[in-house]
């Protein structure tokens, strides 16, 4: 129920500046293999890694993480 409060009142887009909400700008990134190459990069650094490491460590789990 808390998911449903989180989007756009009806209407909203007519009272409001334009372009200044989330949903009404264009994504970044529309090919597939651009995000997956943008994530493959972003997880490849070492400092993340390290993070990452650290949270599995103490049991974190990756369906969480993600």
């Amino acid at each position: 129920m808390s998911q449903l409060m989180q989007g756009p009142i009806p209407g909203q887009s007519l009272t409001d500046l334009p372009k200044n909400s989330p949903w009404e700008k264009p994504s970044e990134l529309n090919e597939v293999s651009d995000v997956v190459r943008h994530y493959v990069d972003r997880l490849a650094d070492d400092e993340v890694m390290d993070d990452l490491s650290v949270v599995f460590e103490l049991g974190g789990d990756l369906k969480t993480i993600t």
